[in-house]
């Protein structure tokens, strides 16, 4: 119900903004995987209790995975060393969004 008036960017390099609605976002559902480099947000279908297999950080940098539900985020992954292993998905989770530099993958379960 919010509106974002502007972005604060902090950044070193170039960069880009790509502003879409949830209609235009990659979706990913059970027993489906998404591979992607950099900041992505993903639409999340799900039935039932998930778990997801996430891969990430080689170069051992910030890596952040959170999935979004109507109440609100949950932290998945949190970890500046690289990062291979297995979270449960919120039940009710619409979004998945991945704070990255470099390559990445989910696979939903």
């Amino acid at each position: 119900g919010e509106v974002a008036y502007g972005f604060e960017i902090d950044a070193q390099g170039s960069w880009t903004i790509e502003i879409l609605s949830l209609a235009d976002m990659p979706l990913i559902t059970n027993g489906e995987s998404f591979s992607g480099s950099g900041d992505t947000v993903l639409q999340v279908s799900t039935s039932g209790l998930t778990t997801a297999q996430i891969v990430g950080n080689s170069e051992s940098r910030y890596f952040g995975v959170r999935a979004w539900t109507e109440d609100g985020r949950d932290g998945l992954v949190n970890a500046t060393d690289p990062y291979d292993g297995r979270v449960r998905i919120p039940s009710g989770a619409v979004l998945i969004e991945v704070e990255a530099i470099g390559d990445w993958s989910i696979t939903l379960e």
